[in-house]
């Protein structure tokens, strides 16, 4: 029972197509993390299935699904904006060897190997984000900073005096030189701690796909950059500020950072917008960016904004404002119409992929993401062109849903509750009355969990989940003699 549940997968990312021929068959690709025990370790495993889906119907026919395959050495991947049939993958092939693949058809054009040129790739969701330029002539994605030169190993230089010396020493050495290696090799630099413990500090990596050529960019003093996106002419990403010493970031969004631009060579570095923000999003007409941003300082996790910024008029929106109480009605509130109960967009990132386009107008721009709403996830989308903020799953708490990912007018995402592992659902988002809603659909039989549990609703906004083991059953081994509710442990 313990391996059943504790090795259940999780969906860590997916992407859903439509089929060219049949508008009502969609191909979904995804990646699961599953626990192996045999290993003691963590797999990643890619999968590939194709739905079959009925607007009269809350279950997708899963018409054909392939094997699963290891897909612990890839880092990221992404299909090429001008032709999907190419996708840029980003692979670990060992400690010291790293390739950035060009795969077109499914078959293998391009392997570039980028070991030499920096450390390993930022996978995360942090820092990591791989970019196709808007032409599909380059890539960009962040990898840690490459090492400073080691000594070299060169022969010594006999001198005047019939002794061998290391090279020229001098105060100015900048790279190594025989006999000492460059000496900021020796400076300390922190790391960011948590889940970057051990790891350099990210560089942004741009790459030629044609000549393979790769270029890390520098960054300005005193930033990390990560959450990188493309733009025509430049790119946007995410600036992680730090001063003397790294504190942690994963979990802190109320550290200080900035959202910048800089040409694909590095140079003419701007801030946009400076605060607490992070996940830029360039909007599918290229004309602005949506990002989140939150209070600086005061407790982690805490809600946010969700801010538009016009490139063009270099201009910051608020669209969807901090929420201090929890909405008693649909009202609008800075221009945007919220739904009756939010309480305000909890969110670590918004998804990598998370434009819909519904109704065939290219004008409407429609973002969907995840929130947490009390005491559980939920689905939000923001109708860009009408100003509204919409709830697209349950906020009652009887499930937890999150978005993988959006393309076109279908969104992959997975649910899931105490009692019920992860499953996949697909949903089709339309015009309904003029504002978005999306029908979803699961893929395959949810499975019954080994406990039973409850929403608790207390006075005000109190709300709690009470989790317990069910009645003793021939395979269930407790150790009370009571079994009365009240004598069960409690978990809160």
């Amino acid at each position: 029972t313990f391996e059943k549940t504790y090795g259940a997968p999780t969906y860590v990312a997916a992407e859903a197509r439509r089929s060219l021929s049949q508008d009502k068959v969609i191909s979904i690709e995804y990646t699961t993390s599953q626990r192996d025990f045999a290993r003691d370790s963590k797999r990643k495993v890619a999968g590939h299935m194709v739905l079959g889906i009925d607007d009269d119907s809350t279950t997708a026919t899963v018409l054909a699904k392939g094997v699963p395959a290891d897909a612990g050495s890839v880092s990221m991947s992404l299909r090429s904006p001008v032709d999907s049939s190419v996708v840029a993958v980003l692979r670990t092939a060992s400690k010291t060897e790293r390739f950035v693949e060009i795969w077109h058809d499914g078959a293998l054009a391009k392997s570039i190997d980028v070991s030499s040129v920096h450390g390993e790739f930022y996978g995360d969701s942090t820092f990591g984000k791989l970019a196709w330029s808007v032409n599909g002539k380059s890539i960009v994605y962040a990898a840690e900073k490459p090492e400073y030169d080691k000594a070299r190993p060169e022969p010594a230089t006999p001198d005047n005096s019939g002794e061998e010396i290391a090279g020229d020493i001098t105060d100015d050495i900048i790279g190594g030189v025989a006999g000492i290696a460059d000496p900021r090799r020796y400076e300390v630099e922190s790391d960011w701690g948590e889940t970057f413990d051990g790891k350099r500090p990210p560089a942004l990596v741009v790459l030629d796909v044609s000549s393979g050529a790769a270029r890390v960019l520098a960054a300005p003093d005193g930033v990390s950059p990560g959450q990188a996106q493309c733009l025509e002419e430049c790119i946007v990403f995410t600036g992680y500020k730090y001063a003397v010493r790294k504190h942690g970031i994963v979990y802190c969004q109320n550290r200080p950072t900035g959202i910048y631009t800089c040409d694909f060579d590095g140079g003419n570095v701007k801030c946009l917008h400076s605060g607490s923000v992070r996940s830029p999003r360039v909007t599918p007409s290229g004309k602005g960016l949506v990002f989140l941003s939150t209070t600086p300082g005061g407790p982690h996790a805490s809600t946010s904004e969700l801010i538009y910024y016009d490139l063009a008029d270099e201009s910051a929106t608020i669209l969807v404002p901090i929420i201090a109480t929890p909405l008693t009605k649909q009202q609008t509130v800075g221009g945007t119409q919220l739904p009756a109960g939010f309480v305000g967009i909890y969110a670590d990132q918004l998804p990598g992929e998370p434009w819909l386009r519904v109704g065939g107008d290219p004008a409407r721009e429609v973002l969907v993401f995840s929130s947490t709403w009390r005491s559980a996830s939920v689905v939000l989308t923001l109708d860009l062109l009408q100003r509204e903020l919409a709830l697209q799953t349950a906020a009652d708490g009887t499930v937890g849903s999150n978005v993988l990912g959006a393309n076109g007018d279908i969104v992959i995402g997975k649910c899931s509750t105490p009692a019920q592992p992860e499953m996949l659902v697909v949903g089709e988002a339309v015009c309904k009355a003029g504002s978005v809603s999306i029908q979803w659909q699961s893929i395959g039989k949810p499975s019954k969990g080994s406990v039973q549990w409850q929403v608790l609703r207390g006075e005000g906004q109190l709300e709690s989940v009470f989790v317990y083991p069910p009645a003793p059953g021939h395979d269930t081994r407790f150790f009370w003699t009571d079994d009365s509710a009240a004598a069960r442990p409690l978990a809160v």
